[in-house]
């Protein structure tokens, strides 16, 4: 079992974090980008003439080798067939992902005053669902349909030292529109104190679990302090009809109590 950490932001510094999240994309977006790709006839009759070739090529390799006794250059040419197998597989991957939908993951977090969510932070949109004043101190980087970034894919700055004091805990979730995270590959998270740039923890989003959401971290205040305590937790995602906040809350709920009587 892996060993949660806990990380304490003294009021007395900027109380300001950033979280990134990335992951490996399909062949296909890291070709095609986030455009939507459909493979014509010429492109499959293509992979089939270079696999011919690449069949010439090894038995032209082989004859090669054995009645010139030039093993320098068969070598080399071995090494070719190799990388042209590469690429054709490659080639053949690129192709047969065509009607499946990117990795998509989200980097969000919910905000709670007093045991009852009132906001959420979304790349999409940021809502709020009390009187509790604009959430105008988080600053999300956007949404990434297909994980191909620079360093991270998403990132969100939070501003712990600017936030209405009425909010009280924060859950930092990350939740895959149409993929479990056993189907994710190379999956990460990291959190930053943005003060000196310090990494606070990285973890690897690699699990057999086929759920579709993971809490990363819960921040509460205690003593003019930001207390972060790591979760890192999968759980269910209801349906897509009902509202991500409404169904998120039912999940973090469990939380509330259980995360206050650790403290």
């Amino acid at each position: 079992m892996t060993e949660v950490q806990t990380f304490t932001l003294e009021a007395s510094g900027s109380q300001s974090i950033r979280l990134g999240i990335n992951w490996t994309p399909l062949l296909r977006d890291k070709l095609e980008g986030n455009r939507a790709y459909s493979p014509s006839k010429d492109n499959l009759k293509r992979v089939i003439r270079l696999r011919a070739g690449m069949a010439t090529l090894w038995i032209f390799a082989l004859l090669f080798r054995i009645t010139l006794i030039l093993w320098p250059l068969a070598t080399k040419l071995d090494a070719y067939r190799w990388k042209l197998g590469l690429r054709l597989k490659n080639l053949y991957t690129y192709l047969s992902q065509k009607d499946l939908p990117s990795y998509d993951l989200d980097l969000c977090c919910f905000c709670y005053a007093g045991g009852k969510l009132v906001g959420s932070v979304l790349p999409s949109r940021t809502e709020m669902f009390g009187k509790v004043g604009w959430l105008e101190f988080f600053n999300h980087s956007g949404d990434d349909v297909t994980g191909i970034g620079d360093i991270f894919d998403e990132e969100l700055i939070v501003k712990l030292k600017a936030i209405d004091e009425r909010i009280d805990r924060l859950f930092f979730v990350i939740l895959s529109k149409n993929h479990g995270f056993n189907r994710i590959k190379d999956g990460t998270w990291a959190l930053f104190d943005t003060t000196h740039e310090t990494q606070l923890t990285s973890r690897s989003l690699k699990t057999q679990s086929a759920n579709r959401g993971y809490v990363m971290a819960e921040a509460s205040r205690k003593n003019g302090n930001w207390v972060i305590i790591e979760i890192l937790e999968f759980f269910p995602v209801a349906d897509n009809e009902t509202p991500v906040h409404e169904s998120v809350d039912r999940v973090l709920q469990k939380y509330l109590n259980t995360l206050q009587n650790l403290k």
